[in-house]
C-alpha cells in the first residue's frame, strides 16, 4: 500500500583532484577537508582532499518525484574563510522517487464473499450420507483427503412449519422409502478474498546522485534501507541523513484489513 508524501536531507563527499567558478544557492555548504583514514573509519574514499556537501532534497508537489541538476562553485577551506574555486566544476544530478508510506501485512485467512445456504428434500437424511442421499450436501474433503470439519449436512424433518416446508408424504411411502426430511448445508460458490491485517507504516523513497567531473562519471542510490553508499569506483561518497518532514497526515489502518480477490489458476 502506498501513500505520496515529500523532503530529504542527505550529505555527500567526492574526491576532488582539480580545483570553480560559478555559485549554485541549493548548495547550503561545500567544504573541503582532508581525507583521513584511521583503523576504525568506514569512509573508504580513496583521496588526499574532499569536498563535502549539505544538501536539502525537497520532494515535487504531494511528495512526488523531484530532480536537481548543479555545479559545483567554490569550497571553503575546513576551518578558514577562504575560498577556493574548481577549476574543473563537477557537475551534481539527484534524481529523487516519489516517497510513499510502506505497511505491514499478515495473512490472516481466505474468507468466501457470499456463502449460501443449500437444501435438498431427501429421505433418510445423514451426516456421512454420500451424494446418492443427500447430493450437494455430502461432506468435503480437502486435497488430501481428509474430511473437513462442520461440512456435514444438518437434517431437518418433514412438515408445513420446518425450515423447508415440505411434505412428508402418507404412511406407505414412509414404510417403503423412509422418512422424508431434508438436508441443509453452507456452500461457498462464488468468488474467495484473502485477509490480511495492516500493521505499522513506514516511508520508502530512493535518491540516485550522479557526479560527473569532465569525463568521468560516478553514481549511487540511497534510501532508508540503504542509507550510505560509496560509489564502485570510491570517488563518491553518499550518507542520507533523514527525512525532516513530520508525515503528521500519513493515516494508520490498524484497525482496517486489506482484502484482495484470490487468483484462480486454471489448468491449460
Amino acid at each position: 500500500m502506498r501513500r505520496h508524501y515529500e523532503v530529504i536531507l542527505l550529505i555527500f563527499c567526492f574526491f576532488l583532484s582539480y580545483f570553480t567558478v560559478q555559485s549554485i544557492e541549493i548548495l547550503s555548504k561545500s567544504k573541503l577537508e582532508r581525507c583521513e583514514k584511521a583503523s576504525d573509519s568506514d569512509d573508504d574514499l580513496n583521496c588526499t582532499r574532499k569536498i563535502v556537501l549539505n544538501m536539502a532534497v525537497p520532494s515535487g508537489s504531494s511528495g512526488g518525484e523531484a530532480s536537481i541538476v548543479a555545479e559545483v562553485a567554490e569550497v571553503e577551506e575546513n576551518a578558514t574563510n577562504l575560498m577556493e574555486t574548481v577549476r574543473v566544476p563537477p557537475v551534481i544530478t539527484i534524481n529523487k522517487t516519489a516517497a510513499y508510506a510502506l505497511y505491514e501485512l499478515t495473512y490472516i485467512r481466505d474468507v468466501a464473499y457470499k456463502p449460501e445456504e443449500y437444501y435438498v428434500k431427501t429421505r433418510k437424511c445423514d451426516r456421512d450420507a454420500g451424494a446418492n442421499v443427500v447430493k450437494i450436501c455430502e461432506r468435503l474433503q480437502d486435497e488430501n483427503g481428509h474430511i473437513i470439519e462442520h461440512s456435514q449436512p444438518i437434517c431437518c424433518p418433514c412438515g408445513p412449519q420446518r425450515r423447508v416446508t415440505s411434505s412428508c408424504g402418507n404412511f406407505f411411502d414412509k414404510l417403503m422409502k423412509g422418512k422424508a426430511n431434508t438436508a441443509h448445508c453452507v456452500r461457498f460458490p462464488g468468488d474467495w478474498f484473502h485477509v490480511f491485517g495492516i500493521g505499522r507504516r513506514s516511508m520508502g523513497f530512493s535518491v540516485r546522485i550522479e557526479v560527473k567531473t569532465g569525463s568521468k562519471v560516478s553514481e549511487v542510490t540511497v534510501g532508508p534501507e540503504n542509507r550510505t553508499v560509496t560509489s564502485k569506483d570510491n570517488f563518491l561518497r553518499v550518507n542520507l541523513i533523514g527525512d525532516f518532514v513530520g508525515y503528521s497526515n500519513i493515516p494508520s489502518f490498524e484497525d482496517f484489513y486489506l482484502v484482495i480477490p484470490r487468483q484462480v489458476c486454471l489448468p491449460h
